[in-house]
């Protein structure tokens, strides 16, 4: 994405707007040389970088898509020789190796929530199915009142279900096939 004025405008990390804003100044080099050109990649703003060579960045503060990074590692831009950014085969385009700025003890501690999410859905699901059992088979439980909380307990464990198909079926696919798991 080329870099303009209102590029600029709609960013909100103040280290990348800065950065971004100082390249908005500059121009081409004029050397006779081949340069990649300036770019956006939708976290942070890239100079231009000499053919064949890699850029080197600091990482920015937030990523678009929530990722967590630290400030300790860099992010790397490849310059091919004949003056086109590296693209990735997976998206076939551009690519920033941000991998050295993300927080790998974050994303566990978010993974660990999620299982704690999973094992409550379940633990519910299970306990739910038992009781909507044990008020189906029991004659003398049928009265309005059981009927109406076989019907909540019918609806939580549709919920229940759905959620635990999606978070396992639909987030999982989503998460392989995201560009971001097949960097090695």
């Amino acid at each position: 994405m080329e870099i303009t004025g209102d590029l600029v405008k709609n960013l909100t990390d103040p280290s990348v707007v800065s950065i971004c804003k100082q390249l908005l100044l500059e121009t081409e080099p004029d050397d006779g040389r081949t340069y990649c050109p300036k770019v956006f990649d939708h976290v942070t703003c890239w100079n231009y970088t000499l053919a064949n060579t890699t850029a080197v960045g600091g990482c920015p503060l937030s990523h678009p898509q929530g990722m967590i990074f630290s400030q300790q590692g860099h992010s790397y831009r490849q310059c091919q020789s004949d003056g086109t950014w590296f693209v990735n085969p997976y998206t076939n385009t551009s690519w920033t190796n941000y991998i050295s700025c993300v927080d790998l003890t974050e994303y566990e501690n978010l993974q660990n929530i999620n299982y704690l999410y999973e094992s409550g859905y379940l633990v519910s699901f299970v306990l739910l199915c038992l009781a909507f059992i044990i008020f189906t088979c029991f004659r003398q439980l049928h009265c309005t009142r059981v009927t109406i909380h076989k019907n909540l307990f019918l609806s939580y464990i549709l919920y229940g279900m759905t959620w635990l198909l999606f978070n396992h079926l639909v987030t999982l696919e989503v998460a392989l096939d995201s560009p971001v798991s097949h960097i090695t």
